[in-house]
């Protein structure tokens, strides 16, 4: 499962959407323009790596489950509100402004 947080008001985000969704690749938006309503993150480091879930409403992903995240803010502004976001998905030796897909 990939993990894309972003806007689809945001061009390039949209576009990342398309690809994922022609592609048959599984993925998850959290979407930044209405984060935190609407959605739970609940995490905590275990043995090196977070464990928890993140969900919205019509779905929840298991951390360990996410192979990759794509992280793109919508502007300055939203940087602030997702400091504590970005830590907490730096999985792997992966970074949360870096899309990985591990397999």
């Amino acid at each position: 499962m990939i993990l894309v947080c972003g806007g689809l008001a945001d061009p390039v985000t949209e576009l990342v959407c398309a690809r994922l969704e022609d592609r048959g690749y599984p993925y998850r938006l959290l979407d930044l323009g209405v984060y935190p309503v609407g959605f739970q993150v609940s995490w905590r480091w275990q043995d090196s790596y977070p464990t928890g879930y993140i969900a919205s409403v019509d779905w929840r992903i298991d951390l360990p489950k996410l192979r990759g995240v794509y992280v793109r803010f919508l502007g300055s502004e939203e940087r602030e509100k997702c400091r504590q976001f970005d830590v907490a998905f730096r999985v792997k030796g992966g970074c949360a402004l870096r899309f990985h897909i591990w397999r």
